[in-house]
């Protein structure tokens, strides 16, 4: 279960549309999910969760790992990897 921050955080009011990719046991296992974060103003930003089961999630630092100002669009591939065409061109996030 992975439920919205707290009070003053980036995803205060939600978390919504998550895409979970494994990590490859080099960097540990278990998993990374990207979502979609909604503040209390109501801007939206992409945030970053990991997990060892799947089940149980942490967040990955405070803030968000894409700001509303950089991103223009999401591309989320089968394969193990999510694009995103930022201001500076495409950011590949490919996990941790």
């Amino acid at each position: 279960m992975f439920s919205p921050g707290g009070a003053g955080s980036f995803d205060e009011c939600g978390v919504e549309r998550p895409f979970v990719l494994p990590l490859p046991t080099s960097k540990g296992g278990g998993y990374v999910m990207y979502y979609e974060a909604t503040d209390a103003a109501g801007v939206r930003s992409i945030g970053a969760a990991k997990s060892q089961d799947g089940m149980r999630w942490e967040r990955v630092g405070d803030e968000p790992v894409l700001a509303p100002s950089e991103v223009r669009s999401i591309h989320v591939w089968a394969y193990g990897s999510v694009d995103v065409e930022a201001r500076q061109g495409v950011v590949r996030c490919p996990g941790f």
